[in-house]
């Protein structure tokens, strides 16, 4: 009976462990993103969307490389959209980053808007 007691016991710490940190990427810019995280590179098409989930607790930074639309003739990054930091600081936290572009007379300008359900893992808002 102790050992039935004892492995429900474990169960239950191993199931109240659980963690959904998740980052979900948006990408409504004119070209592709390519989002490289913890060691790994994400590639989100245009009006695509990518989650990454079961991120342990922490901070962690980011880089993003793009591609841009033919009729550019230069581009530009606007705030935190080429790199930044995120923070899970607690379990099921969920961030959300849309990446968004304009082109102005043939100049492209990538931006990004960041939210979070946590109370650390925004960074600040940019958008072009």
């Amino acid at each position: 009976m102790k050992k039935i007691v004892a492995v429900f016991v474990l169960f239950l710490f191993l199931a109240g462990c659980s963690n959904d940190n998740k980052i979900t990427l948006n990408n409504l810019s004119e070209g592709p993103i390519y989002f490289n995280f913890r060691a790994k590179q994400y590639i989100i098409d245009i009006n695509g969307t990518k989650t990454i989930e079961e991120i342990p607790n922490g901070v962690y930074t980011y880089a993003t490389t793009y591609g841009i639309p033919s009729s550019a003739t230069s581009a530009t990054v606007s705030g935190n959209a080429a790199s930044g930091s995120v923070t899970f600081e607690k379990e099921n936290t969920q961030i959300l980053l849309i990446y968004s572009a304009t082109i102005f007379n043939g100049a492209y300008t990538l931006g990004a808007t960041m939210t979070s359900s946590g109370s650390g893992g925004v960074t600040s808002p940019t958008s072009p």
